[in-house]
């Protein structure tokens, strides 16, 4: 039996149409209420199993691993803003190693561990970075970056009492079932409404979504216990991405180039107003800054050449992406189907 947590998600949600492709019928964890417009399709009825509970909760994970040969650990609190940061490492750290420890207790025979490139030193388009390229938990950007770290270095002591776990790190997933709008989705939803005045000179790695899914299949396949997988493709400016968005909705790029250093006071300012005051999320997430100050270039050739990753059209996930936005309500003059 295999399971899934964070399967309700949008990188969790495809892994989880590829395990039932393969035969399924996964497990999959989820929280009471958990959103499933992910999960409706025709092609899963019938074909998932379900277990409620809480990563925080170890006997809720303890009872959902029970009878699982491999564990797909895909939840995680992906933000760049949190009223309660408390939350994010309770979830992404001790709810990881929560989740590591039941798999150790329950002889799991693999783990595949979905963890971030964010936490990574980025490099340029000339000169990526690779797996080797790690940065110390004072060099993360904010809340997100480090707890995401931290669970990475649990991964690794459980790797060193037996667990074998391999961890995969997408860099930016783009295309359809982005319901909760990571910040990628937030942008391409802010550019089909016209509220993105300009944009910030970097370079960030993009990959098709469904490839991010096809790379986790094929990590527990071919991974190999301990290693760390780069799972991404396009090494692209915001400028390239704005110019792909331009040609897909003939809508007109920004072209206001924003410095980064002079909006960090102000990123930081907006973050104590949202923390204080509005508790909303704040205009100009402060760790989104952070981030867009070092370029997060890659070199995914890795898990090309390791796990055999898919490298798609990316200008055909960013369709994918916007076609979804639009037919879900989220683009103004556009209605829910």
């Amino acid at each position: 039996m295999i399971l899934v947590t964070g399967a309700s998600g949008f990188i969790g949600s495809h892994v989880v149409k590829l395990l039932v492709k393969e035969g399924g019928p996964p497990r999959l964890f989820l929280r009471e209420n958990t959103n499933l417009i992910n999960l409706r399709g025709d092609e899963l009825k019938g074909k998932l199993e379900f277990a409620y509970g809480d990563l925080r909760n170890f006997d809720s994970i303890r009872r959902a691993v029970r009878g699982a040969r491999i564990v797909y650990h895909i939840a995680a609190y992906a933000y760049l803003w949190y009223p309660n940061p408390k939350l994010v490492y309770e979830i992404n750290w001790k709810g990881s190693k929560n989740l590591f420890q039941a798999c150790l207790e329950e002889g799991v025979e693999k783990v595949v561990y979905t963890n971030t490139a964010a936490i990574l030193k980025g490099g340029t388009k000339d000169s990526p970075s690779n797996e080797e390229a790690m940065l110390g938990l004072n060099a993360m950007p904010g809340h997100y970056t480090r707890s995401k770290l931290l669970a990475y270095e649990e991964a690794l002591k459980y790797v060193k009492m037996g667990l074998p776990v391999v961890i995969v790190s997408p860099t930016t997933p783009i295309g359809d079932g982005d319901y909760k709008l990571t910040p990628p989705g937030k942008m391409i939803v802010d550019f089909l409404n016209d509220k993105i005045p300009g944009y910030i000179d970097t370079v960030i790695n993009y990959i098709d979504v469904e490839d991010v899914a096809a790379g986790h299949i094929m990590a527990e396949k071919k991974g190999k216990v301990g290693e760390r997988y780069i799972l991404g493709a396009y090494n692209l400016t915001l400028d390239e991405v704005f110019g792909i968005l331009s040609k897909i909705t003939l809508k007109t790029k920004p072209k206001m180039k924003l410095p980064v250093l002079p909006l960090l006071p102000l990123g930081f300012f907006c973050e104590k107003i949202s923390e204080w005051i509005t508790h909303r999320e704040p205009l100009i997430p402060w760790e989104g800054l952070r981030l867009a100050r070092r370029p997060l270039a890659f070199d995914c050739s890795k898990a090309i050449r390791e796990l055999g990753l898919p490298q798609s059209d990316i200008e055909n996930a960013f369709r994918k992406a916007v076609a979804w936005f639009c037919s879900k309500g989220y683009v103004k003059e556009t209605k829910k189907d």
